[in-house]
């Protein structure tokens, strides 16, 4: 329930419809944070994180879906409700518009379970209205990565043979580098995009000094400043190149904070990736 997330995570949910274990907020609850709990005080949205978190449980609890798992390859269900299923859903159908269904997909059930395995340890750039996927992966086991795998490909109609182990895991993970998930060794790549870089590369334009500003309590208000000002330069440009452009220039500003794990490096950008994707989808309403 509600009670396993911390004040700090709720408190994200609702002001910007992104945090770290929550997932993506859609639907209703999307348009609830941009058509209301967005114009609220922190103070406010405190306020009512701390009601939430005094909520008693309730008394008479039942088993959920969620809970009252029999099934086989439980390991690779508990991994997929902790790290997938806030976006993908329990029934793995996804959010239409945001989050790619992975039941009868094909690329799930493709004869080898590589592309799966890649994706979970590198994430995917925007695409499209699509809202970029973070790279999972760094904060899980080779043997977690390898039983969510399987259980994916086996799950909701799909067939595929549970081939994943945490071998193959462990040989291709310092092989995945993509933009959302730096790489152990620092891999970050470079802004090319036409319309974006130029603006972005341009020291006048104050973008580079404020990702290197950035702190985890003014990314919201960075992240807005951020699109507004790509918005108003590059009008045209699309809503997954600002997101990618925005992640690979944050990228090197971050893979150089020592202070930070290469797991909580990949983390943060990642989390930033989707806090300026929520921004992007708001701004886009308005």
């Amino acid at each position: 329930g509600i009670g396993k997330y911390s004040d700090q995570q709720l408190f994200q949910f609702l002001k910007t419809g992104v945090s770290p274990g929550m997932g993506v907020a859609a639907g209703p609850m999307a348009e609830t944070i941009h058509d209301s709990l967005k114009k609220m005080t922190d103070d406010d949205i405190h306020a009512i994180v701390a009601y939430l978190k005094s909520t008693p449980a309730k008394s008479s609890y039942q088993p959920t879906e969620r809970t009252a798992y029999t099934g086989p390859n439980p390991a690779g269900r508990e991994t997929y409700l902790n790290y997938c299923a806030s976006c993908h859903q329990l029934d793995g159908k996804g959010l239409p518009g945001a989050v790619p269904s992975l039941a009868g997909n094909g690329a799930v059930m493709a004869k080898g379970p590589e592309d799966v395995m890649r994706v979970v340890l590198g994430g995917i750039e925007a695409q499209g209205d699509l809202a970029p996927m973070p790279a999972v992966g760094a904060g899980m086991t080779d043997q977690q990565i390898a039983d969510v795998v399987n259980y994916i490909r086996q799950s909701w109609g799909n067939k595929a043979p549970p081939t994943a182990g945490a071998q193959y895991v462990a040989k291709l993970r310092p092989k995945t580098f993509t933009a959302m998930n730096i790489g152990p060794d620092g891999h970050c790549p470079t802004v090319v995009q036409p319309q974006l870089a130029p603006v972005i590369n341009d020291p006048k334009s104050g973008i580079t000094a404020a990702l290197h500003a950035m702190t985890n309590e003014n990314v919201l208000q960075t992240a807005q400043s951020l699109v507004a000002k790509l918005k108003s330069a590059a009008p045209g440009a699309k809503r997954s190149n600002i997101v990618n452009s925005l992640t690979i220039a944050y990228c090197p500003v971050i893979e150089s904070d020592n202070a930070l794990s290469w797991a909580q490096k990949v983390a943060t950008l990642d989390n930033f990736s989707e806090r300026v994707y929520s921004e992007l989808e708001s701004h886009e309403k308005e």
